[in-house]
C-alpha cells in the first residue's frame, strides 16, 4: 500500500502543480503523511527523480515521526505545528501538502503562509478580526427522496450487509439504479470487527455498484463523516450543500452500527441496525431540508466516553453511560429551534411532528413535560435493544410514515445529539 500510494501520489503531485501553474522553487517545505520514515524517504527519492533535481531532502520534507508517530487524521496539522515550533518551518513560506489515505486516495493541497508559524511560537493572538458568524438562511430545499432502514435478520449483523439491505431498500423506493448515485457518505460509527480503514464508504461504493457511469463527472465522491449521533445529520446539511451548489446530483447517507460489547458490560449497547436516506433536489423547490442550526454545549465536553478494551483474542467497546446526553437535549434544544425557526421565519406552532435524540428510552415522555409548547409533536422513537443512534432520524421517519400522523407539507423537525455535548437541529418540509 505504501508503494503504491507514493507512485500514484507522486504522478498526482506533478500534475496538481502544473495545473496550478507552480514549479519546484515555488515550495518550500513538503509536509507529507506522516505513515512511516520508509515511506518518507521514498517520497523524497521518487519526487526529485520525477522532476529531474535534488531539491528535496531531509531539510524541507517535514518528518515527526521519532515524536509522535502516525498522527493518522491530524498528521498534518500536528507536524505543522511541531515544524513552526522547532524553527523548520517560518512565517511566509510556501508550503505543499501531500495527502495519502487508503483506497487508495492521493491528493495535494499548496499554502501560503502568514505570520501563523510565529504566533505558534510567540503565542500571539492574530491581530485580525474573527469572521462574523454566518447567518442562517433559508436553502434550496433537497428532499429525501427514498428512505430504507434494516434490522438483523436473525445472523450476526455485519456493516456492509445492514447497509446493503438499507440502500437496496432505499433506492427501490426512489426507483433508480445505484449508477446514479454520485455522492456516497457513510455516518457510522462503530463497524463489525471494528474496522477504522478503510473507509466504509469506499468499500460500499465498490461492493454496491456505485460506479458513477451517469454522472457528471463519471465518477462518485464518497468518504466517512462521524460525529457521534449527530453524524447523519451533518451528512444530511452536507449532502444538501453539494446539491446545492449543482456538485451532485443523488446523494446517499447511509449509517449502519454494530458496536461489538464486552458480555459482562452492564450498558447497553447500541442498537444493531442500517439506514440510508437518498437525497435529491426538489423540482418544486418546496419539499426538503429548509435550513440546519446547532450548539455546542462547553461544559459537558466530558459528558460521555466510550474507549476500546481488549480481552484475550477480542477487542470490545464499553463506555460511560449514554442517557447522562439526555439532559443536554433537555435544556439546550428548545434553543437552539428557536433561533432555527426564527432565522427561517418559521412559527413553532407550525410544527407538526418533532424527532428526538435516541439517548435514553424515556427522552420523549422528559421533552413533552420540559417542552410543553410541542409536547403533542414529540414522536416516540422504538428502543428494540438500545440507543438507535446514527439512525435515529431516518427510524423516526419511518414511524410517521407507519402512523399516517404527517401530511405532504407538514413541518418536521429532525434532531441529534452528539458526544461532546453538540446538539443539531434541522426543520424538513414533508
Amino acid at each position: 500500500l505504501s508503494d503504491a500510494g507514493v507512485r500514484e501520489g507522486i504522478g498526482h503531485t506533478t500534475r496538481a502543480m502544473a495545473h496550478a501553474g507552480l514549479s519546484i522553487a515555488d515550495i518550500d517545505r513538503i509536509i507529507p503523511h506522516q505513515t512511516s520514515l520508509l515511506t518518507i524517504r521514498s517520497v523524497i527519492r521518487r519526487l526529485n527523480q520525477a522532476f529531474g533535481t535534488r531539491a528535496f531532502g531531509d531539510a524541507n520534507v517535514i518528518n515527526n515521526l521519532a515524536e509522535r508517530g502516525n498522527t493518522s487524521t491530524t498528521t498534518h496539522i500536528v507536524a505543522l505545528h511541531d515544524a513552526s515550533r522547532d524553527g523548520r518551518i517560518s512565517s511566509g513560506q510556501r508550503l505543499m501538502f501531500g495527502i495519502a489515505g487508503s483506497g487508495i486516495n492521493v491528493g495535494n493541497a499548496f499554502y501560503a503562509l502568514d505570520d501563523l508559524p510565529g504566533r505558534i511560537v510567540t503565542g500571539a493572538v492574530s491581530p485580525r478580526p474573527a469572521p462574523p458568524r454566518p447567518r442562517l438562511r433559508r436553502q434550496i430545499p433537497v428532499r429525501i427522496a427514498g428512505l430504507g432502514i434494516a434490522w438483523p435478520d436473525g445472523s450476526a449483523p455485519t456493516t456492509l450487509g445492514l447497509i446493503g439491505r438499507a440502500t437496496a431498500q432505499c433506492l427501490d423506493e426512489a426507483s433508480i439504479p445505484a449508477s446514479t448515485v454520485d455522492t456516497l457518505i457513510h455516518a457510522g460509527l462503530y463497524r463489525s470487527g471494528m474496522i477504522a480503514e478503510p473507509a466504509i464508504a469506499a468499500i460500499t461504493a465498490g461492493e454496491l455498484g456505485f460506479d458513477g457511469t451517469t454522472s457528471a463527472g463519471g465518477s462518485v465522491l464518497g468518504f466517512d463523516l462521524t460525529n457521534g449521533g449527530l453524524g447523519l445529520l451533518d451528512a444530511c446539511r452536507i449532502a444538501c450543500a453539494l446539491i446545492e451548489a449543482g456538485r451532485s446530483m443523488a446523494a446517499l447517507v447511509v449509517a449502519s452500527e454494530v458496536e461489538e460489547r464486552a458480555p459482562d458490560d452492564p450498558e447497553a449497547p447500541v442498537a444493531a441496525m442500517g439506514s440510508a436516506l437518498l437525497l435529491r433536489a426538489d423540482p418544486q423547490q418546496v419539499h426538503g431540508f429548509l435550513g440546519f442550526h446547532g450548539h455546542r454545549c462547553d461544559d459537558l465536553v466530558d459528558a460521555f466516553a466510550a474507549w476500546a478494551t481488549h480481552d484475550p483474542g477480542a477487542y470490545y467497546i464499553r463506555s460511560t453511560e449514554r442517557s447522562v446526553l439526555a439532559e443536554a437535549v433537555l435544556e439546550h434544544l428548545p434553543a437552539v429551534v428557536a433561533e432555527l425557526c426564527q432565522a427561517l421565519e418559521v412559527d413553532p406552532a407550525a410544527i407538526r411532528a418533532v424527532i428526538p435524540p435516541s439517548v435514553a428510552r424515556d427522552l420523549a415522555e422528559r421533552l413533552r413535560h420540559r417542552w410543553p409548547a410541542l409536547a403533542r409533536c414529540i414522536v416516540e422513537l422504538p428502543w428494540p435493544a438500545g440507543d438507535l443512534f446514527t439512525s435515529s432520524i431516518p427510524a423516526g421517519l419511518a414511524v410517521l410514515r407507519a402512523d399516517c400522523r404527517t401530511a405532504a407539507g407538514d413541518l418536521v423537525l429532525l434532531t441529534s445529539i452528539a458526544s461532546g455535548g453538540q446538539v443539531g437541529a434541522a426543520l424538513y418540509r414533508l
